[in-house]
Parts: structure tokens; sequence; C-alpha cells
């Protein structure tokens, strides 16, 4: 029978050790040093090879009475085991397209809406305070408008809903079409008139809500007329008051726009 090592393919993690036996050895087995760092220790038929802190391709040699033969052994970087209940993932989003900025006079801050998030900056040294998304309570990273009440929340328009921060608790919440009457969860612009009503404007028509009931009031359904200019494919660009009205931009591009009161 032929001498031969087992394991025939080792693999061994730097610093850790991993047993090899000469089988099949005629008369006494003599171990030779390993040749890239390792080292053996025991002696006869088996012996126990530690491996050096440098990841590589080392290897060692045993010798009998009759013959010579050696094995390769890879030494692998420590495998790191990761759990899902303890991993922490960083999320990285593009904030560099600004959307719409809103400022704060009470917190002295200014709030920038991106296409990655929402941004806590602060007023005179234009530092980035916080940054909150998803993660922290917001129905999207992808935030279209910004408004602040008269009771200095700030209320945060998204392509999944409505989101409202309280600066007293720096607690989110959130206004969808799962928790409410809210018509659409498309919100792309927003208005607060005298009476503290907000006005949402949706992508397929617009909603008033009473930030002093917490509810819907009123929703409004564009209607699709193809004698329109812009017809099909319409949504509110713009909400804001004049004389005494909402006035509601709908726009299919930049050059196509109609107006319509309420």
């Amino acid at each position: 029978m032929a001498l031969t090592i087992s394991p025939d393919k080792p693999v061994v993690a730097v610093g850790q050790r991993i047993t090899l036996t000469a089988n099949g050895a005629v008369g006494s087995v003599q171990w030779g040093t390993p040749a890239f760092g390792g080292v053996i220790t025991g002696s006869g038929n088996q012996i126990t090879y530690i491996a050096s802190d440098k990841a590589g391709l080392d290897s060692v040699t045993a010798r009998d009475d009759f013959s010579l033969v050696s094995v390769n052994i890879v030494v692998t970087q420590p495998q790191i085991e990761i759990k899902p209940e303890n991993a922490q993932w960083d999320i990285f989003t593009n904030r560099d397209n600004i959307k719409k900025l809103a400022y704060d006079p009470i917190g002295k801050s200014i709030w920038v809406a991106t296409e990655g998030g929402l941004e806590k900056r602060d007023v005179e040294t234009g530092e980035v305070k916080a940054v909150f998304m998803q993660t922290d309570g917001l129905p999207s990273n992808n935030i279209n408008a910004l408004q602040f009440d008269n009771y200095g929340n700030l209320w945060v328009a998204t392509y999944e809903g409505l989101a409202i921060y309280t600066p007293s608790n720096s607690k989110w919440n959130t206004i969808t079409t799962k928790n409410s009457n809210l018509p659409n969860n498309v919100i792309l612009t927003l208005h607060i008139d005298a009476d503290n009503k907000l006005w949402l404007g949706l992508s397929t028509g617009i909603a008033s809500y009473s930030i002093n009931s917490e509810k819907i009031m009123q929703s409004y359904q564009f209607v699709f007329d193809t004698n329109l200019p812009g017809s099909g494919a319409k949504y509110s660009d713009k909400i804001y008051l004049e004389n005494g009205k909402v006035r509601i931009d709908k726009t299919k591009n930049r050059s196509d726009m109609i107006d319509k009161f309420l």
C-alpha cells in the first residue's frame, strides 16, 4: 500500500489547527517542516498542523522507509458568521437631487426633501444634523413636498403616503390608503390654508385633511376628458390659494397647463 496523507486536500483558517495522518506507512514516519510559515506538533503517523497568521498555500511532507509524499494546505481567512438577528446594515441613498426646502424658525433648521431621504440641516452652517428615511418611519425615501403647520409639525409628501413629524417627541406618524380614507398614496404637493386645513395634491386629484380632527375631509378626482389640453396622465403639480379659493394646476408636461377652481 502506497504512503498517503489525509486529508488529501486540507483547508484551515489562519492560526487554526488541523490533524494530518500518514496512511500506509512502512516503518517510521518523518514529517518535514512546513514550507510557508506553518508549524507541526507531534510525531509518528499523526501530527497537528498549525497555520500561520497569513492566508495562502503551505505544504508538508511525510517520509517512510520507502517513499516521500507531500500535501498542499490551503490557509484561508477566518469565516465570519453573520446572524440575521444580530446584523447591522448601513443604507446608502442618493440625496443629490433636492426637490423642496422648508424652514423651521423654532428649531432654526432647514429641512431638505430629496429623492433619497429627508435632511435636517443647521440654518447657519448648512451642516447635516440628521437624515430620515424609510427605516426611521417615512413611507418612502423619495420626497416631493414639505409643509409646517401652525403647531410646528412637519408634513412630508411622498410617493407612498403622507408622514408627520412631531418635534416635541421626535416621532413619525404616517397616513396612507391602508390606515385612512386617503384616495391615493402618491402625494405630489402640500398646502395649509388659514383654517389649518392641509390640502394634498395627488396623482389622481386632490384631498383636504383636517389637522385638528386628524381625518380626510374631502377628496376630488380628476375627470378624464380628451377635449382638454394635456388630458390623460394628468396630475396636480401645484396647490395654492388665490382670491380665497384653492387653485390647482394640473399638468401633463411643463408647457401644457390647466387651471381649475373649487
